[in-house]
C-alpha cells in the first residue's frame, strides 16, 4: 500500500504493524476491510473492489517472498474470508505453485485451508477453466486424498451444467457431498432448467431450508415449491422453529406461497394442507387470507379434524384426548378463527351468504364433531363464524341467512359462540381518560335497535343481539367507573389521567353462559 508525505496516519499505521503477519494482515481479508488511505465511493464499488484486490495481492506477495506458503497459511488461518487469501496468493504467485498449496488442503479437516485451497482452484478455474481442474482432479485421485478433495475440486467449478455433467461420472459418495455442500446462489437466475434441476437434487440430500430461501427470489416450477413446502417441516431441525419464525426465513415462506395463489395449476386444498406447519409466521405475513381459512370454508371435514386435534373430548376423556401440547398450528388456526380471520361458509361473489350452503356446511360440521365428541365446542366455534357474517339488505346485521340458520338451530352452544365471536370482532379500542363507556353505550344502542327490527321474523336472534347489548352496557359502567377513578387524579401532573388510554377487548375464549 503506497504512502505519501501529506498523510502521517498512514505512516502511523505503518509504525503501528505487528511484526507477525498474520495478526498484521488478516483483517485485509475480510468482507469490505476499511483501507488506510480511506474509503471513495465516487469511483463505484467496482473500483474499490480493486483497491482491496491490489492491497491484498501486495500483501500475499510480500508474504510468500519474506516466508513462503507457511506465512500464507498463518494468514489464511486469522482470515474471516480465507478463500480471499487462495485467490490473492494465486495471482501474485502463478498457477502451478498456488495449485501445489490447494491440491495439500483440499479436503482438510481445517475450515480456513480448505476455504483457501477452494479459493486458489475457483481461481485457477477462472483463469483456465477445466483444462487445470482435470489436471488436479486426476492428481487428487493418483494421491488418494479423498472424496472432499475432489468434491472441493467441483465446488470451485461453475455451477453449471458442463460441471454436473462432469460430476455425474464420479462416485455416488462424491455426488452426494457436492450436493451437501454447494451454493445455489452461485446458479444463473436466467436458467430455470438449472435452478429446477438443482433445486431437485438439493431436496434429495435434504436441503430444502437452503432451497425454500433460494427459489423464493427465482422463477420455478409450482411443483418445487409444492415438493420444498412438504419437504421442509421434516427437515427443520430440533429447535429450528426460530429459524422458521425469523424475519427473513419467514418471509422466504411468505414469498413462496405467493407463488402457489398465482399459480393456476394449484388449488386451495393442496396449498391449504401445506400452510398447516407454518401458520404461526404465516399469519402475521401479508397473506391475511390463507387458503387454509377459504378451505375450511369448503370442507367442514376439516373444520372438524382441526377442533379434534386441539380440543378436548366434550366428556375430556378417552385415547383421542390431545396430548399437553397441542399442535401449535392447529391451536392457531382456533385462535384465528375466534379472533377474527378465516371466512364464513356459503360466501358468494357478491359477498353475501347463500343460506342453503351455509345451512348444508353447518349441519355437516356439527354432525362430523358429534362423531370426534367435540358437539359442544364445534357448536361454539360455529358461532364464532357466524359472527363473521354481513350486514343484512334490509341494513340490520347480521344477514338474513344466518338469522335464519340461528333461529332454525337455536343451538345453545351456536348463539353462545356468536355472542363472544361478536365481541372478540372488535379488537382494540382507544379513547380519552374521562370519555367512560361512550363508546360502548353507542355499541349497545346498536344491537338493540337491531334486536327489535328484527324481533317479530327472527326472535332468537334478536335475543342474542340483546345479550350483546346488555353485555356492552356492562361494559360501559366498568368504563365509567374507570373514567371516574381517574377523575379523582384530575390536575395532578404527570398522573395517568393526563394521558390517553387504550383499552384491550373483552375477549373471552369460553362459552358465555
Amino acid at each position: 500500500m503506497a504512502t505519501t508525505d501529506l498523510d502521517p496516519l498512514v505512516a502511523i499505521y505503518q509504525a503501528l504493524t505487528p511484526g507477525d503477519p498474520a495478526a498484521a494482515y488478516a483483517w485485509l481479508f475480510d468482507s469490505w476491510p476499511d483501507l488506510p488511505e480511506g474509503t471513495d465511493y465516487k469511483e463505484g464499488i467496482e473500483s474499490q473492489f480493486a483497491i482491496i484486490d491490489m492491497a491484498r495481492q501486495s500483501v500475499a506477495a510480500a508474504a510468500h517472498e519474506n516466508g513462503g506458503a507457511e506465512v500464507i497459511l498463518s494468514i489464511a488461518e486469522s482470515a474471516k474470508q480465507p478463500e480471499e487469501v487462495g485467490r490473492a496468493f494465486t495471482v501474485v504467485v502463478g498457477t502451478d505453485t498456488a495449485l501445489d498449496l490447494a491440491l495439500e488442503h483440499a479436503g482438510s479437516d481445517h475450515r480456513n485451508y480448505r476455504m483457501m485451497a477452494r479459493g486458489i482452484l475457483w481461481t485457477v478455474f477462472r483463469q483456465s477453466g477445466w483444462t487445470r481442474l482435470e489436471e488436479a482432479l486426476e492428481q487428487v485421485k493418483a494421491a488418494d486424498a479423498g472424496p472432499l478433495a475432489l468434491v472441493d475440486i467441483f465446488l470451485a467449478a461453475s455451477s453449471d451444467e458442463e460441471t454436473w455433467r462432469r460430476l455425474s461420472d464420479e462416485g455416488s459418495e462424491i455426488q452426494q457431498r457436492y450436493w451437501e455442500l454447494m451454493d445455489p446462489w452461485r446458479v444463473s437466475r436466467e436458467d430455470g432448467t438449472a435452478i429446477s434441476f438443482v433445486a431437485r437434487h438439493l431436496l434429495e440430500v435434504r436441503r430444502s431450508p437452503a432451497v425454500a430461501e433460494w427459489i423464493a427470489h427465482q422463477q420455478v416450477d409450482h411443483e418445487i415449491v409444492v415438493e420444498t413446502l412438504e419437504q421442509l417441516p421434516s427437515d427443520l431441525v430440533a429447535g429450528a422453529t426460530a429459524e422458521l419464525n425469523s424475519g427473513g426465513f419467514a418471509y422466504s415462506i411468505d414469498m413462496l406461497f405467493g407463488k402457489l395463489d398465482e399459480s393456476d395449476a394449484v388449488d386451495d386444498a393442496t396449498i391449504a394442507r401445506l400452510e398447516i406447519p407454518f401458520l404461526n409466521s404465516l399469519v402475521w405475513g401479508s397473506r391475511a387470507n390463507l387458503a387454509l381459512y377459504r378451505e375450511i370454508a369448503r370442507n367442514p371435514a376439516l373444520f372438524a379434524d382441526v377442533i379434534a386435534s386441539v380440543c378436548k373430548p366434550d366428556d375430556g376423556k378417552g385415547d383421542d384426548a390431545p396430548g399437553e401440547q397441542a399442535s401449535e398450528a392447529a391451536t392457531t388456526i382456533i385462535v384465528q378463527i375466534m379472533t377474527g380471520s378465516g371466512e364464513i361458509p356459503g360466501r358468494t361473489q357478491d359477498g353475501m351468504i347463500d343460506y342453503e350452503k351455509l345451512s348444508a356446511w353447518v349441519n355437516d360440521a356439527r354432525r362430523l364433531c358429534r362423531e370426534r365428541r367435540r358437539g359442544s365446542i364445534g357448536d361454539s366455534f360455529i358461532g364464532k363464524l357466524l359472527a363473521k357474517a354481513p350486514t343484512g339488505e334490509d341494513g340490520v346485521w347480521p344477514c338474513e341467512s344466518v338469522r335464519e340458520l340461528l333461529d332454525s338451530t337455536m343451538a345453545p352452544e351456536i348463539g353462545n359462540g356468536f355472542v363472544v365471536g361478536t365481541h372478540n370482532l372488535r379488537g382494540v379500542t382507544s379513547r380519552g381518560a374521562f370519555d367512560g363507556g361512550d363508546q360502548e353505550r353507542a355499541l349497545a344502542a346498536r344491537y338493540t335497535k337491531w334486536a327489535s327490527a328484527i324481533a317479530f321474523k327472527w326472535p332468537h336472534t334478536a335475543g342474542l343481539l340483546l345479550r350483546i347489548a346488555e353485555s356492552y352496557q356492562l361494559e360501559a359502567q366498568r368504563n365509567d367507573q374507570e373514567a371516574n377513578r381517574l377523575d379523582q387524579y384530575a390536575g395532578d401532573p404527570g398522573t395517568a389521567a393526563d394521558q390517553p388510554r387504550a383499552v384491550a377487548p373483552n375477549i373471552c375464549l369460553d362459552t358465555v353462559s
